[in-house]
């Protein structure tokens, strides 16, 4: 399954950051609403560059073998395989997928409809409700 920038997760991170932004200036001023006021705005850049797949150790692609296992590629070009495979959510419009790799980092994935495309989607949320074990 190869990702696509999603443009609908970076919208609400933006909106979500956004509103997290109005909130402070209702209630800090001065030296902590500069500090609080740097953080989120480096939140959002950092969320926003994820959902595009901007940075390169983000997971670009991936691939269920019939074992349970994952085959990944990073933003960078690097392949990797990941041991261990999960599903932590899915339902019809998200599914939020964890890859741990051979060095026991977890790679976690969200995925909504612009994440790739439909039939991937709906292959792995079959494969999340029917796989063995």
């Amino acid at each position: 399954m190869v990702l696509r920038p999603s443009r609908s997760l970076a919208v609400l991170a933006s909106a979500t950051h956004a509103l997290a932004i109005l909130a402070v200036f209702s209630s800090l001023d001065g030296i902590p609403l500069l500090l609080v006021l740097t953080g989120a705005a480096l939140s959002a850049a950092w969320c926003v560059a994820k959902s595009m797949l901007w940075l390169p150790d983000e997971v670009a692609s991936f691939e269920v073998m019939p074992d349970g296992a994952a085959r990944w590629s990073d933003g960078g070009g690097g392949s990797h395989f990941a041991s261990v495979i999960q599903v932590a959510w899915c339902s019809e419009f998200v599914v939020v997928v964890g890859l741990q790799g051979a060095d026991f980092r977890w790679h976690w994935v969200l995925l909504l409809p612009d994440s790739a495309e439909t039939g991937s989607l709906r292959c792995l949320r079959v494969w999340s409700r029917w796989r063995p074990g």
